[in-house]
């Protein structure tokens, strides 16, 4: 499965990258205007060797649809590559043709004219980014509640700090809307640059979306599904912020749709077509009997024959078949029937928030490229999410740190040790958790004794000017010098040390704690006398 990743984003990058392609192939060099309104990555052809090497170059999890224009004698060289998903065919003559189609396992149809094909194509591209993009899956353990955070496995860790950020994210009460959608549209905007029908569509949404049409912005054609499936996907921290705006909203409908629903849900089984890759499979095999969180919006249906439309010429797809009697009042992690908001009627769509936890209670093969995982939605973990932010708590209060963390516990001892010296007051817990997407604690989890990047994040924090303040720059420049002590660049430690020194007054009792670092650089290079120097200046 892919392991849990979290990345860093600048506000002035585009990050939706080559997850999605289209590549339309036709002879006469025609093609449709009519494509930009729907794809966001088309490669155009007009040559079968340009197009052919064009898709056996590709080696990356890109989704590739093929369109073939009047070019129905190649498709069979097209249907045996294994980087093209789907093929959609026009060929105008279909005499001696129709009773072959049988033969090609991506071949979706063979349309008489363009027109049917891109209305066709629009529809299932829309369903494509939101049922095949691949889905983060974390592995967790079955937790005690009276067992500790130190002795829960990375893996365990890995999930609840992801939980944690998921229900932090959208729920801060004191969150600035207005600020958060002029985020999201910039970033948007930035996406879209070259693509005129799309920043009108950015336009209407800035004007027109709103809580009660949120879930009508979410499953329509449109910028937005794309853009927020890609950052969950990609499990960008930064870039899910950029989209907080529509997060929020999305989970507050669904929320208010979860409670009145629960009297009146009229299904107990929902199902979900996916495509896997064989080493996916073979862990979800071996978690049997196990927990795990999907860290992403999930689309199912309660018509088992819709879900198994998305894996249609698969090597290998899977139809998860998920019981939620158990979890109908699930309302940490949100589910809802949205057909009736749905821009897609017939997909009798059942809607998961990101987080949802379930328990893998068998995987069995139906034929050879078809399997069967059955799961149930559990709402076990929300006793343990709590109980591991209360372990959070108790690690920044003190001093002990775990053998195998000794060098990330000693980060977040430092982080905490000079804010309070620097505020006179304690760093607390709760004033992490309220700036939790302006730094990026998990990140940072994930990284800490990894020195470098640490050193590149803190970097990167210190030009964040809406939340660093005079106060915190200065602790992580020390904690950038910490980290290059750390890489043995004694020079750059040093350096960053005199940084922080300069900016204090002379008697600042936060003086003699860069001393002793800076005694532990010159202990470390033999220079015991130097050392003792500074270790005496602490006083």
């Amino acid at each position: 499965m892919t392991e849990f990743k979290l990345s860093l984003t600048k506000i002035d990058e585009i990050q939706n990258h080559d997850d999605f392609r289209v590549v339309w192939f036709s002879l006469d060099n025609n093609f449709p205007n009519e494509l930009a309104h729907f794809v966001d990555y088309l490669e155009k052809y007009d040559s079968f060797e340009t197009c052919s090497s064009y898709v056996e170059s590709l080696q990356s999890e890109r989704i590739i649809i093929l369109v073939l224009i009047e070019l129905f004698e190649y498709l069979s060289y097209f249907n045996n590559l294994l980087q093209i998903q789907s093929i959609y065919v026009v060929q105008r003559n279909l005499q001696n043709i129709q009773d072959e189609k049988q033969k090609y396992s991506k071949l979706v149809n063979i349309f008489t004219d363009e027109r049917t094909l891109i209305e066709q194509l629009r529809h299932d591209i829309l369903l494509t980014y939101r049922h095949d993009l691949p889905i983060t899956i974390s592995r967790l353990h079955d937790i005690k509640t009276e067992q500790s955070l130190m002795s829960l496995d990375r893996n365990t860790h890995t999930l609840l700090w992801n939980q944690a950020f998921i229900h932090y994210l959208v729920n801060d009460p004191d969150i600035d809307m207005n600020r958060l959608k002029k985020n999201m549209i910039e970033q948007c905007q930035l996406e879209h640059s070259n693509n005129q029908i799309q920043l009108n569509s950015i336009n209407d949404f800035d004007k027109n979306c709103t809580y009660d049409t949120v879930l009508n912005w979410y499953t329509k054609d449109s910028f937005v599904y794309r853009l927020v499936n890609v950052a969950f996907r990609k499990r960008n921290i930064d870039l899910i912020c950029k989209f907080r705006y529509f997060i929020i909203l999305l989970y507050k409908k669904l929320k208010e749709l979860s409670i009145q629903q629960q009297q009146q849900k009229n299904y107990s089984t929902v199902y979900r077509g996916q495509i896997l890759g064989k080493n996916d499979l073979e862990n979800l095999q071996s978690n049997i009997g196990r927990l795990i969180s999907i860290n992403t919006l999930m689309s199912t249906s309660r018509n088992e024959n819709i879900a198994r439309t998305f894996t249609a010429g698969a090597e290998v797809g899977v139809i998860f078949e998920i019981n939620t009697i158990s979890a109908s009042d699930n309302i940490f992690h949100p589910f809802a029937d949205i057909s009736q908001f749905s821009s897609i009627l017939d997909e009798e769509e059942i809607l998961f928030f990101a987080g949802a936890v379930f328990r893998i209670n068998s995987v069995e093969k139906e034929n050879d490229s078809t399997w069967i995982i059955k799961l149930t939605l559990c709402n076990e973990t929300v006793e343990q999410i709590e109980q591991f932010m209360d372990g959070i708590i108790e690690l920044l209060t003190s001093i002990t740190c775990w053998d195998h963390f000794v060098m990330k516990i000693n980060d977040w001892v430092l982080l905490r040790k000079y804010c309070t010296i620097l505020r006179g007051k304690g760093f607390l817990s709760k004033d992490i958790m309220a700036n939790v997407t302006s730094i990026n604690f998990y990140y940072l989890f994930s990284i800490l004794g990894d020195y470098e990047k640490v050193i590149e994040y803190y970097t990167e924090l210190l030009h964040n000017e809406e939340f660093i303040d005079d106060q915190l720059r200065i602790v992580l420049i020390i904690l950038i010098g910490y980290n290059y002590f750390h890489l043995f660049e004694f020079d750059n430690a040093l350096f960053h040390y005199d940084i922080a020194l300069s900016s204090l007054d002379d008697n600042h009792i936060l003086r003699g704690e860069i001393y002793i670092h800076i005694g532990d650089v010159w202990r470390t290079r033999d220079n015991v006398e130097t050392a003792l120097s500074y270790y005496k200046n602490k006083h």
